[in-house]
This record gives C-alpha cells, structure tokens and sequence, in this order.
C-alpha cells in the first residue's frame, strides 16, 4: 500500500521483487508467501510478466469486504503485563 500510495494511488503498477523485498526486509521465499496468501484472500491481483519483467500489482478495494472479527487477540486488549517502572530513591 505504501508504494501505491506513494506512487499516487494507481489502478496498478509493476513492481519488482528486489523493490518489494527492500521495503519489507523479508525473504524472496517470505514475499512470495504473503503474495500468495493475498491473492488467495482476494486483496490482490498477481499478473506475472514474461521472462525477467517485473510483475504487475493491483489492490483490489476493500469496500463491501466481510471483515472477520474472530481474532484470538485484538489489538485493543492485549495481553499484555504492565511493569513497574524502575524508580531509584
């Protein structure tokens, strides 16, 4: 989203995985990963490009999307513990 956003916010755009893999410092195996999983969820279009051309990315908009509430732990009650601070007297 970031580079979409920065790039003004496209219908898509082409990206290569060594751009993709500098933003977000995981491995090539990490992104193609997460790649897949997005897709599958139906955030985002794949298209790959023949022989060594950078693929083409589209975001597909979240509108009308289910959103699924069943999170283990939401991130507004984490379970956390709170230390004390450490105070010298």
């Amino acid at each position: 989203m970031h580079l979409f956003n920065r790039a003004g916010w496209p219908p898509g755009l082409t990206l290569a995985a060594s751009t993709l893999l500098g933003f977000l410092g995981y491995s090539y195996a990490t992104l193609s990963r997460a790649r897949i999983e997005l897709v599958a969820a139906g955030l985002l279009i794949h298209r790959p490009r023949p022989g060594r051309s950078a693929p083409y990315y589209e975001l597909v908009p979240l509108r009308g999307k289910s959103v699924d509430n069943s999170v283990d732990n939401p991130v507004d009650k984490p379970r956390l513990t709170l230390v004390k601070p450490f105070c010298q007297s």
